[in-house]
């Protein structure tokens, strides 16, 4: 019925963890960048965003991401309805 924004993280143990903070807990994550001190003194720049989302899901099995995400798409598509599942990432292969 509505867009749903659900993200699975597997951090890796090289992974960014200084820049990157997956919240289960309150479905959001927080980025951080350093601001580039060769901009000068008095600069502007972003160092952090909050992204809320629907649900974040860090290194959860296949079986709970189908389920988090999968299944009632595909329940609704079994009963004649349209459904989509758009999924953009590595993919371990």
């Amino acid at each position: 019925n509505n867009v749903r924004v659900i993200v699975r993280a597997r951090p890796t143990a090289s992974y960014a963890s200084d820049n990157f903070t997956f919240n289960e807990a309150c479905d959001s994550i927080d980025m951080r960048v350093a601001k580039d001190a060769s901009s000068g003194t008095v600069n502007n720049q972003q160092e952090s965003w909050h992204f809320k989302l629907d649900k974040v899901m860090a290194n959860a099995s296949q079986e709970q991401v189908f389920e988090a995400c999968a299944a009632d798409v595909v329940r609704s598509v079994m009963d004649g309805y349209n459904g989509t599942i758009m999924a953009y990432g590595q993919t371990g292969a």
